[in-house]
């Protein structure tokens, strides 16, 4: 890898020497054009680290529902025979058209699963 790299740099400084006047700014020019393949490079690897990786979800259970937040987004979920959540029953939580009462446990389990979540 590392000499392939270093076989790519120097034909791209030779092809810069032939469109530039010193042979300083072709490499300064070249320099820049490997830095922004590089950054290309590392960029993707990690993109493709993250989606190899499992999300990982703290959930609260509370009188026979799943509580998570997913995306900045807060879910609500049935839960199945076993207490897992049930994801296909996911969603989100709708805190407008609740009574007041059940806004309140709802901010004291988003705030208990933030805490959680910080450990």
């Amino acid at each position: 890898m590392l000499v392939s790299a270093s076989l790519a740099v120097c034909i791209k400084i030779i092809k810069h020497l032939d469109r530039t006047a010193t042979a300083t700014e072709a490499i300064a020019v070249c320099a820049i054009e490997v830095s922004q393949e590089l950054l290309e490079v590392i960029a993707e690897a990690e993109d493709e680290e993250m989606e190899e990786q499992p999300k990982k979800f703290v959930v609260a259970f509370v009188d026979g529902k799943a509580y998570w937040v997913e995306d900045n987004e807060f879910l609500e979920a049935e839960i199945d025979e076993d207490g897992d959540p049930v994801r296909s029953t996911a969603h989100p939580v709708d805190a407008i058209n609740m009574p007041f009462k059940d806004v309140t446990k709802l901010l004291y389990v988003l705030d208990n699963l933030k805490d959680k979540e910080k450990q």
